[in-house]
């Protein structure tokens, strides 16, 4: 973690203080405060407690003058500054973090926190839309869906606060969207998106296609990669298909940049039992690199999730 930095990055955010009543810098708080954090500070007690026990070494690059802020003074300032400015200053320092990656996949998904709902005051579960860098295991930043919208409006917010450039930003089905898949290219970096039925023609073009040229007997094309998994009493075989050939599709005419095509093969069985459960799910991807050069799964929405660099036949 780079503390110069993260100290430049907040450098920008306004003190809203008047200035003859001022005893503790604001660069002093905000870095003091995300330290705590950090280290896994729950409240403003937690995070004064902090301050006073690692003050030797906080200020070997904070001046803090008048020592550590009270717990009171940490929750009147971040109550008075700008909540947006903070963000992209944090933001900022999170996707400076990055660099030295040179093909970090970044997940995006969304999920509703555990126990936000308030039934007394009619208050709906919050709802964040989060961006996890799978190679760092770091939430590079997080954006509330608002009860009157939905993941769509969020995921374009979030994507212009990252520092996207040369990674793989991966989407499940609802973040599979033209404009969204134009955004990502225009910053640099590559898409990886979840095709489903809510696209009907292009997901039946598309299913239509490996049918007949993968998953058929005799079908010419094998699978690029083919893999069995077993844990927790299940045994799981996937079989991954990449097609460029499929990019081509007139459905798919209208998705820019779009060169290659995959499906991927689930198969699971449960040990003692007969039954076989079969899912395939498909990804449209603007990547040119080898497919198989990174297969994997992000675990940053516990689900299974693709994750490759490039294209194949």
């Amino acid at each position: 973690m780079s503390i110069e930095s993260l100290v430049q990055h907040f450098s920008v955010v306004e003190d809203p203080r008047c200035e003859g009543k001022i005893e503790h810098r604001l660069i002093d708080i905000l870095v003091v405060a995300v330290c705590a954090v950090i280290a896994c500070a729950e409240s403003w007690d937690d995070i004064a407690l902090y301050g006073r026990s690692k003050l030797a070494w906080l200020r070997t690059f904070l001046d803090l003058p008048n020592g550590i802020p009270s717990h009171d003074t940490f929750r009147r300032v971040f109550m008075l500054i700008d909540p947006d400015a903070f963000e992209r200053g944090f933001a900022a320092w999170v996707g400076s973090l990055v660099d030295g990656f040179e093909r970090e996949v970044i997940a995006i998904d969304g999920k509703t926190l555990r126990r936000s709902f308030d039934r007394r005051r009619e208050r709906s579960p919050l709802h964040l839309v989060s961006a996890w860098a799978s190679e760092q295991g770091l939430v590079l930043g997080q954006r509330r869906v608002h009860e009157t919208s939905n993941e769509i409006t969020a995921i374009p917010e979030l994507l212009d606060q990252l520092a996207l450039e040369s990674s793989i930003v991966t989407l499940d089905a609802m973040g599979c969207q033209t404009a969204i898949a134009e955004q990502i290219l225009a910053r640099g970096a590559d898409y990886l998106l979840v095709l489903k039925a809510n696209h009907p023609l292009a997901y039946e073009a598309v299913a239509k296609h490996f049918d007949q040229a993968c998953f058929r007997r005799g079908a010419p094309h094998r699978a690029a990669c083919d893999t069995f998994d077993e844990a927790h009493g299940r045994l799981v075989r996937r079989r991954v298909f990449a097609s460029t050939k499929a990019a081509s599709l007139e459905a798919l005419s209208t998705w820019p940049n779009l060169h290659t095509v995959l499906a991927v093969e689930s198969l699971r069985s449960t040990n003692g039992t007969p039954k076989v459960e079969t899912e395939i799910r498909y990804f449209l991807s603007s990547c040119r690199d080898d497919p198989m050069s990174s297969v994997g799964r992000s675990a940053s929405t516990g689900r299974s999730r693709m994750h490759y660099t490039g294209s194949s036949k």
